[in-house]
């Protein structure tokens, strides 16, 4: 199983088990799932002990464990930690691997290479593994799935319309934070400022969109520079989709520092 697949079943399956503070026992879960989910959790705690930033995206998780933005920000440092440390990719997928329990409405897939959604799926593409045929949602629209052996697809995506009220722009911009303070870019300092001074602009009560977009220009104009800024586009594009609708049209040029 490839990285990026191994990193999202392993937050797939731990989030549901999340609350402040520790693990629970998820309605209708076995023992053994409680178990499996309690030993992924001590062993990343294990791991990333004395690491604050580390930490504190684990700790966002279990405050708010349906969190799309929190589930992605675990998901980019499992990856990353993968990536660095095979041993520990070995350990993760040794945990993970086989069966996993999702929240909500429940879906279980169980063996290599299967796949289960515990809701719907929408605008997304789906293939399983090699000698897999096994994928479990509640409703499935406007996707591609994608069973079997040796398939060659080809996918187009095209975005629903996202609405301004609908974004949670303190979430879009922690995580923006997250991939950009990864660079390890000449310019490093300024950017882990501009993206801190955009983070606390969102907070207020009535954050002023300009001042957040200012700040994002100046850390993405910043991060263009690092060598490694080219492997962060993917997981960029996905946060400034929704980060320019919140800003509305007159910051479309943000993209223009992904170009």
């Amino acid at each position: 199983m490839a990285i990026e697949a191994a990193a999202a079943l392993t937050v797939q399956f731990l989030a549901p088990h999340l609350v402040k503070g520790g693990i629970k026992v998820v309605q209708g879960a076995s023992q053994q799932l409680g178990e499996k989910a309690k030993e992924l959790y001590d062993a990343l705690k294990e791991r990333w002990a004395g690491d604050q930033f580390k930490e504190q995206i684990l700790s966002r998780l279990e405050e708010d464990s349906q969190s799309p933005h929190r589930r992605r920000a675990l998901q980019n440092l499992l990856e990353e930690e993968m990536e660095a440390d095979a041993e520990f990719a070995s350990t993760i997928r040794t945990i993970t691997q086989g069966t996993t329990q999702i929240r909500g409405n429940q879906a279980i897939a169980s063996g290599a290479g299967s796949v289960a959604v515990g809701g719907s799926v929408t605008n997304s593409f789906i293939k399983t593994e090699a000698n897999s045929r096994n994928v479990s949602a509640q409703t499935i629209r406007d996707a591609t799935i994608v069973t079997g052996d040796n398939n060659t697809v080809s996918y187009h995506h095209t975005l629903s319309a996202i609405k301004p009220e609908d974004i949670n722009i303190q979430e879009v911009i922690f995580s923006l934070r997250e991939v950009l303070s990864q660079l390890n870019a000449p310019r490093q300092t300024q950017i882990d400022n501009a993206l801190a001074e955009a983070e606390a602009e969102a907070q207020k009560p009535e954050p002023n969109k300009d001042e957040v977009g200012l700040a994002l220009e100046r850390g993405l104009k910043y991060a263009n520079q690092a060598n490694e800024f080219g492997a962060s586009i993917g997981k960029l594009k996905e946060l400034l989709t929704p980060a320019t609708v919140w800003l509305g049209s007159n910051w479309d040029n943000l993209w223009s520092y992904l170009s």
